[in-house]
């Protein structure tokens, strides 16, 4: 990869979980401090004009992520899905939020907030680090290589990233 891409966004989740899953897993365990058998819901399309989002689910859960590395406000789009979620399911809901700016790790009410930090695994830091040197240094499990067989895989990026920003701005209105 040439240029810096988040890999904790919902497009590079979604390829790393065709082929990298056990690193994915491997974050998720480290999160939430137990390991479970996940399977990705099907909330994510490719070619889809509307904002994706990565819901998982397993016999006793369902986790929805979402991705912050655009710096704006990620609970006010969350949080109406987290209640309709745990609504709609008798399972417990969480919601794990990556953000890319450093701080310390929060959880409250089965929300998790995920900052850059240095008491992260390397797993984790690698899936929030913030420069393409610092992926680059940190990448011991090809994920950057890995990536780079999608040739589509930076303009789906950017298309997401326009469809967060309209949704977000259409809840200011």
């Amino acid at each position: 990869m040439k240029k810096y891409i988040p890999l904790a966004n919902s497009v590079a989740f979604y390829y790393l979980w065709q082929g990298k899953k056990e690193y994915l897993l491997a974050i998720i365990e480290d999160v939430l401090k137990e390991s479970d058998d996940y399977e990705l819901l099907s909330t994510f399309s490719v070619d889809s004009s509307v904002r994706n989002y990565v819901v998982l689910e397993s016999n006793s859960k369902i986790i929805m992520l979402d991705f912050n590395y655009l710096g704006i406000d990620f609970l006010k789009l969350d949080l109406p899905i987290l209640s309709f979620l745990k609504a709609s399911s008798k399972k417990p809901v969480f919601l794990v939020l990556f953000n890319f700016t450093q701080g310390q790790n929060q959880v409250s009410d089965n929300i998790y907030q995920i900052y850059n930090n240095k008491k992260n695994s390397p797993e984790l830091s690698l899936f929030v680090s913030n420069s393409l040197k610092k992926q680059q240094s940190a990448d011991h499990w090809g994920i950057l290589e890995y990536l780079n067989k999608f040739p589509g895989y930076g303009k789906q990026y950017t298309m997401e990233q326009e469809r967060i920003k309209y949704v977000y701005n259409l809840l200011d209105i």
